[in-house]
């Protein structure tokens, strides 16, 4: 793992993963929140070696585990925007919804043009606020749509892992899967009955900040026992008000090729299509929304011509889709938590 000068105290202007780095990503993937003594076992390593190797990628920006508040369990909803701008004011627009806190990945498509994004408001006059009233009157804009998603089918526990080129192996990974605490909730949530209280707040905040903050830490920010904020958090991780996002810097995986496909499926066979497609490796997150198409999802591929196969071998095998359109990724501006600045996470 080659790093050159420091910038900005802890961000690289480059950072070379080698095996181990990639190995260690995938365990946090599959337990975001998993002991490294656990991984070193795993990988047939020191402690020692894990922990420096997880505490080097992040403080120069390659990878960031964070909590994710799922709007469908507090009762709110998600939209996907896509808003055409004037080509010279597309990327000035992605960075400043970007760093909106009810905005979550941003990435800009096509030409550069199309900024695509997931509105995330905790209120409807916020919604309203920001896609009704500041998104068109904003001079770069030229058109915008958006969609609602009605439900998010949960990815295979083993899709993240396919841009990495890193497979542990079958045995390795379900040992992670089981690790107490490991990672996001496979558990659809609940429909908007998830009550927090301020306590809870405090737990998601930290984190949202870290999201493998120690247990001691948090006791400490929500003035509870270790041992009361470990029951809290597995709580939120089981009833699915929360789960751990994984962000990896572009920078890490090299040359990748990524898609936005909107399809239409029949309603008859729309949940069947999600499943299947929830299913596949290369399927980072797939939703059936609403509008003129009624499902999109989001592929992970190493190249244009592994693209290609994925539409014409992979998708053109399931029965019922029609309809497609595929947006290619220009640039990610924002991951689901992380802002990305040169092919890393920003501090």
């Amino acid at each position: 793992m080659a790093e050159t000068s420091t910038e900005a105290g802890v961000r690289r202007e480059s950072f070379q993963l080698d095996d181990l780095d990639r190995r260690v990503l995938r365990c946090l993937q599959l337990a975001p929140r998993g002991a490294f003594h656990a991984f070193a076992d795993l990988l047939e390593v020191s402690e020692q070696t894990v922990a420096r190797r997880y505490r080097r990628m992040r403080e120069a920006g390659i990878v960031r585990v964070s909590a994710i508040v799922s709007a469908e369990a507090l009762g709110e909803t998600t939209w996907l925007v896509r808003v055409v701008c004037r080509p010279s004011g597309a990327r000035k627009l992605a960075q400043a919804l970007a760093r909106r806190d009810d905005v979550g990945w941003v990435f800009l498509a096509g030409v550069g043009n199309e900024v695509i994004l997931a509105v995330r408001a905790r209120s409807a006059d916020a919604r309203a606020d920001l896609l009704l009233m500041r998104l068109p009157a904003t001079a770069e804009v030229l058109a915008m749509s958006s969609a609602v998603v009605l439900h998010e089918f949960p990815v295979g526990t083993r899709s993240s892992g396919h841009h990495l080129g890193i497979d542990l192996g079958g045995d390795v990974e379900d040992r992670l899967l089981a690790l107490e605490d490991s990672g996001p909730s496979r558990q659809n949530a609940a429909d908007g009955d998830a009550t927090l209280d301020q306590s809870d707040w405090t737990l998601i905040r930290r984190l949202e900040a870290d999201g493998r903050a120690s247990y001691a830490t948090l006791a400490s920010a929500a003035n509870m026992t270790a041992g009361a904020a470990t029951r809290r958090v597995h709580a939120l991780l089981a009833r699915g008000v929360i789960t751990l996002g994984v962000d990896i810097a572009p920078q890490a995986v090299g040359r990748t090729t990524e898609a936005q496909i909107w399809m239409s499926a029949p309603p008859a066979i729309l949940q069947r299509c999600g499943g299947v497609l929830a299913a596949l490796p290369e399927v980072a997150f797939v939703a059936a929304v609403s509008g003129t198409r009624n499902l999109v999802a989001s592929i992970v591929c190493r190249s244009h011509a592994d693209l290609y196969r994925f539409l014409t071998d992979t998708l053109g095998a399931v029965d019922g889709l029609a309809d497609i359109e595929v947006v290619p990724t220009v640039a990610m501006v924002k991951q689901a938590t992380s802002l990305v600045d040169q092919e890393v996470l920003a501090p």
